[in-house]
């Protein structure tokens, strides 16, 4: 986390493996889309991920966000593990806002990550539960 006298931004780290489970061919990637609420912003290699507003079925879930995330292959072989990488940030707390600014917030949420395929698109909720810390040194 990082935190000034006026506000305090939280940070995630997201490692999410890749596994092509399949016995019989490789999968190639498309696309791959991270859903949010609209406070966090996604970035990868430090670089910022674009997003646009979900389509009317996810709105209806509650996602505010679609971000896009670069995959790390285009073809997963069969058996094959690759590793997708990203951060998501956030404003936790704005003391001009009159917001107490704290060394620790817990995060509770979920987000979901959607993996498109010539095959389909594949979804997958992820449940968040992690605290973040500012650590001063």
């Amino acid at each position: 986390m990082n935190k000034t006298d006026w506000r305090a931004e939280g940070e995630i780290t997201f490692k999410i493996d890749l596994d092509n489970t399949s016995k019989d061919r490789a999968v190639n990637i498309q696309a791959i889309y991270f859903y949010s609420t609209k406070l966090w912003t996604l970035y990868q290699d430090e670089k910022e991920c674009p997003f646009s507003q979900p389509d009317d079925e996810f709105a209806k879930g509650g996602w505010e966000k679609r971000h896009f995330l670069h995959p790390p292959l285009l073809w997963l072989q069969k058996g094959g593990w690759a590793q997708l990488k990203f951060k998501a940030k956030r404003t936790m707390a704005n003391s001009f806002l009159g917001e107490e600014l704290k060394n620790s917030y817990d995060v509770r949420g979920r987000g979901l990550l959607r993996v498109v395929t010539p095959e389909g698109n594949f979804d997958y909720e992820i449940p968040i539960n992690v605290t973040v810390d500012y650590v001063p040194f």
